[in-house]
């Protein structure tokens, strides 16, 4: 079973997507088939808390493609590599702000009318195991089953690879299977925000 994760990264207090990143992967093997991931110029200045979260500055974006360029070439290679036909995100939102962002510019949404939230599932989880309180963002969730996340954290495509990779071994604690940290991490993923700093 084949499946895309994806993340965004946002500008504020607009909310605008500046970068895109996702995975292809197989939730039987843990193997990422194929990355995807683009700066998105926002055609306003990037607010200073933003650049130090993520550590995308504004000379990043200068030339970056804007939202409905990013996105159009985002949709042509997920359509190539999906086959669960939904997106699956960490907390939910992302799918629905990138397919409003589009807007108009989309003249069908590829990808139906839900995502999976791989954050939900895994409350759900905690809650099988009558943990009622499982708060916690996507790298300490994944620490909680003895994982590390891989990559930047906020960036999109690091963000993207570790929500595939969580819920990859999520899918395999609910079976009763051991965690598996062997899938090997696409270099572009460990190295992506070195490139745009």
């Amino acid at each position: 079973m084949k499946i895309i994760s994806l993340d965004l990264e946002l500008n504020q207090p607009s909310g605008k997507i500046i970068e895109i990143g996702a995975v292809a992967g197989n939730l039987a093997t843990g193997e990422i088939e194929s990355i995807w991931s683009s700066l998105v110029d926002p055609g306003e200045l990037l607010d200073p808390r933003i650049t130090e979260l993520t550590g995308i500055t504004q000379n990043s974006i200068i030339g970056a493609p804007d939202l409905i360029s990013a996105g159009s070439d985002f949709i042509a290679w997920a359509q190539k590599h999906k086959e669960f036909p939904n997106l699956m995100t960490w907390g939910g939102n992302d799918s629905q702000m990138l397919k409003e962002q589009m807007g108009s510019s989309i003249s069908k949404w590829p990808f139906g009318y839900r995502h999976l939230d791989v954050k939900t599932v895994y409350v759900a989880y905690q809650h099988s195991l009558g943990n009622w309180t499982p708060r916690s963002g996507l790298a300490k969730s994944m620490s909680k089953l003895g994982l590390a996340f891989r990559g930047t954290k906020h960036g999109a495509l690091s963000d993207a690879y570790s929500t595939f990779y969580f819920y990859y071994n999520l899918l395999r604690l609910i079976r009763g299977e051991k965690i598996d940290t062997s899938p090997l991490v696409p270099k572009e993923v460990l190295k992506q925000r070195n490139q745009q700093k």
